[in-house]
């Protein structure tokens, strides 16, 4: 037999064992991936959506409402057009989930379940902006007070601006312009209050209350008090309360009669405010009483006309709450509830009716809140103010829709 005959028959005996060893083995490949073993789970469906039309982005929790969601929040997705939302609770006809970060008139909404083949889908939504940079504040405007007028302009104190000038009040429009209104006697005005005539009243900590008359221009020494102030605001019958470093809350009555209404001892007051017949005084203690918080808000009854003062009840314990946190400033929803401007990293509290408290806007909002003055309407202006050094491009000013209406200034009128 020739070699190349032996090589044919050798090579067809391999081939008839490999199929024979093919042929025995056994068939380890899954089942077919479709169609499924299982019948796919329903698809969901999207029937209403809460709060109707709208929401704040990053703030609102939205309740989708519809059928054939799971119960299992793993189980489902939901996507604000191309974002993610974070899902707090589910069940067969109802999601609640946090709305993201996303500001847009035009959001698809849509839903995905494991196991279902199409999402459901709503549209169109809008996610709007609660918080805003209101006016052109720039890295070096320096501000501190800031006030609202009865014709929503806004004034702020720089104790230098973006040009290099110092000592300088400057005015937006509710458009958020920016003018020139008042140049200060001093470096800055640590808190002001629009006052009766239209004036522009204001405190540093010095002694003196000085106005800018209406329409701006230097401004004047109205009242010399017997100490230091930060802070000031007025009653429904235009007196006067300041409060500061010197222990003490004075009051000035439309006459400039200068009296002192309540004694702090060893106390180092940084915001007054009057709401609701009680003037509200947020401030620091060093002495030894015991049952006096470190940092907190007490309150006085405004008792008659000329501005008899009650005696002092605590409010809010601060320093118990937020140790190692600097109080900065307070103002009052109609209401009732009280927000306290911090430097923390939630820095507006609110502190509801019945005691308890929570955070504005968490995560929304960024220190510091110095100043805050209500407009009309909605719409609180913040003084977002970081001494941080490399972070002066967060000195903003803000414009932060509350969704309610802010506590009169008695003042402004």
């Amino acid at each position: 037999m020739s070699f190349k005959s032996k090589k044919h028959i050798l090579m067809i005996t391999i081939l008839a064992g490999l199929i024979l060893v093919i042929a025995g083995c056994k068939n380890d490949y899954p089942d077919s991936l479709w169609p499924p073993k299982n019948n796919p789970a329903p698809n969901p469906d999207i029937s209403a959506v809460f709060p109707q039309g709208s929401a704040f982005a990053g703030i609102d929790v939205v309740r989708i409402l519809g059928s054939d969601f799971s119960p299992v929040i793993e189980e489902n997705q939901v996507f604000f057009n191309k974002e993610k939302a974070n899902i707090l609770t589910a069940s067969d006809t109802l999601l609640e989930v946090k709305a993201p970060q996303l500001v847009s008139d035009s959001v698809v909404i849509k839903v995905s379940v494991q196991g279902a083949l199409q999402f459901a889908s709503f549209a169109p939504y809008v996610l709007k902006s609660a918080v805003d940079e209101f006016g052109d504040l720039g890295d070096n405007d320096d501000a501190f007070a800031i006030a609202v007028d009865a014709d929503s302009n806004v004034y702020v104190s720089l104790s230098v601006d973006d040009q290099g000038n110092r000592k300088r009040i400057i005015k937006f429009n509710p458009a958020g312009e920016r003018s020139f209104y008042s140049t200060t006697t001093v470096d800055k005005a640590s808190m002001m209050k629009i006052g009766p005539g239209g004036y522009l009243y204001l405190v540093n900590i010095l002694q003196f209350v000085l106005r800018v008359p209406p329409g701006g221009g230097s401004d004047e020494i109205y009242v010399i008090l017997p100490g230091g102030v930060f802070d000031l605001d007025f009653d429904q019958n235009l007196n006067m309360y300041c409060g500061g470093s010197a222990g003490k809350i004075f009051r000035v009555d439309p006459a400039k009669s200068v009296v002192t209404a309540t004694t702090y001892d060893s106390t180092t007051i940084r915001a007054v405010r009057v709401f609701d017949g009680h003037l509200y005084v947020a401030g620091s203690y060093t002495g030894s009483n015991p049952s006096f918080p470190k940092t907190g808000v007490w309150r006085h009854q405004i008792l008659d006309a000329t501005g008899t003062l009650g005696n002092r009840e605590e409010v809010f314990d601060w320093a118990s709450n937020f140790p190692g946190l600097t109080l900065l400033s307070v103002n009052f929803a109609a209401d009732g509830d009280m927000y306290l401007g911090s430097d923390g990293s939630d820095p507006i509290t609110i502190v509801h009716v019945d005691g308890s408290f929570e955070s504005l806007y968490t995560g929304v909002l960024s220190p510091e809140t110095y100043a805050m003055s209500w407009g009309y309407g909605p719409y609180m202006f913040v003084n977002r103010r970081n001494d941080i050094v490399g972070s002066a491009s967060t000195r903003r000013l803000l414009k932060v829709n509350m969704g309610k209406d802010g506590a009169p200034y008695y003042g402004r009128q």
